[in-house]
């Protein structure tokens, strides 16, 4: 992964346009997190992956856009959904990634109707040891050894740290991690708890 901390943040990929600033509020509303500075900070900085199959994940990320474009876009031909969707450019952000993983949960556990992708999106913070508060460069430190994959063997410092770990968190890709991590949160019954 190239760069460092200092060159991680980038300047916001979404022009001042109708379109990107409902995108982003659509982003907010969706996390249920309160601190905006910490989002912000997660929403500027790319998501870089170190294996090749957390590029799915990185998709994950990026579908969310199209299904933005598809919700704002309701009523509206595909020609203006391509165009709503198309505006908004750029890599994958940590913060999309984050919240599409928190999607994935709440795709595989939640079987009610009510979404719980904030309740996901926070456990996956506090995870990772992002808390309302925290300072921008805390953020980014916090981030980057999350990219980097320089956190602990049992995924201590990661989206999903493990009690009893089988092989080191620092070599499996995400999709994986979180498996596992659902397996050691299920019952004996499969019923997820936490």
């Amino acid at each position: 992964m190239e760069g460092s901390i200092s060159t991680m943040a980038r300047q916001l990929i979404l022009p001042e346009t109708e379109d990107c600033q409902t995108y982003w509020q659509w982003l907010v509303d969706k996390t249920g997190f309160s601190d905006r500075k910490i989002l912000a900070d997660l929403f500027m900085m790319d998501f870089e992956t170190m294996l090749k199959d957390d590029e799915n994940r990185e998709k994950d990320g990026l579908l969310l856009r199209k299904t933005y474009a598809n919700e704002v876009g309701k009523g509206r031909n595909s020609i203006e959904k391509d165009r709503i969707w198309k505006s908004i450019h750029g890599k994958c952000s940590c913060l999309e990634l984050i919240l599409g993983v928190s999607n994935s949960l709440n795709d595989i556990l939640n079987e009610e109707n009510e979404s719980m992708v904030p309740q996901f999106f926070g456990i996956l913070m506090g995870n990772l040891g992002i808390f309302s508060g925290k300072s921008s460069r805390d953020c980014y430190e916090i981030i980057w050894k999350f990219m980097s994959r320089e956190y602990n063997f049992d995924g201590k410092g990661g989206l999903f740290p493990l009690k009893f770990p089988k092989r080191d968190q620092r070599l499996v890709p995400i999709w994986y991690q979180m498996n596992y991590w659902m397996e050691e949160h299920s019952d004996q019954n499969g019923a997820f708890t936490l």
